[in-house]
């Protein structure tokens, strides 16, 4: 406990008061999402592929890992994971909770929206720190929330 303790005290609370904020944004921009991550898409275009491939590249890994990208789809060609996103960075990361819940729609829900805290917190906790005087600037921070919204939008 105080390490924890430490290591807030040294300075790493702005890059939790990042990490909270954009949290927060992540769920308001995107509600019902996380309402509704079980068994609820966004819509039926790439976040259904996406969701397929993180299944199928996670049953991939433990069945048959070298047979990677002959998917389950286009039979007869060879190679079909390569024809789209192939998701392999991502599925790394998600297929362990794919394997613990059996669920890849929450999964990919809960990667789509732990995408927006991590993908601008740290940059943000970056930009933050003046160079000339060391201290946090808030006035960095908003453009970079509003530039990562709007495109989720």
């Amino acid at each position: 406990m105080n390490s924890l303790r430490d290591a807030l005290s040294r300075g790493h609370r702005r890059h939790l008061v990042a990490l909270a904020i954009f949290a927060a944004l992540a769920l308001l921009m995107t509600y019902p999402l996380a309402l509704q991550a079980a068994h609820s898409i966004g819509n039926y275009g790439d976040p259904l592929l996406n969701t397929w491939a993180l299944a199928s590249n996670a049953h991939k890994f433990v069945t048959n890992p070298l047979d990677l990208f002959n998917a389950n789809i286009f039979y007869p060609y060879p190679a079909t994971l390569a024809y789209s996103e192939n998701l392999i960075g991502i599925s790394a990361l998600t297929a362990p909770l794919i394997w613990a819940t059996d669920n890849p729609v929450l999964v990919h829900n809960l990667a789509l929206l732990f995408s927006f805290p991590l993908s601008r917190s740290a940059p943000t906790c970056w930009c933050w720190i003046s160079p000339e005087a060391g201290t946090v600037e808030w006035s960095r921070a908003l453009p970079m929330a509003l530039h990562t919204f709007a495109l989720a939008s």
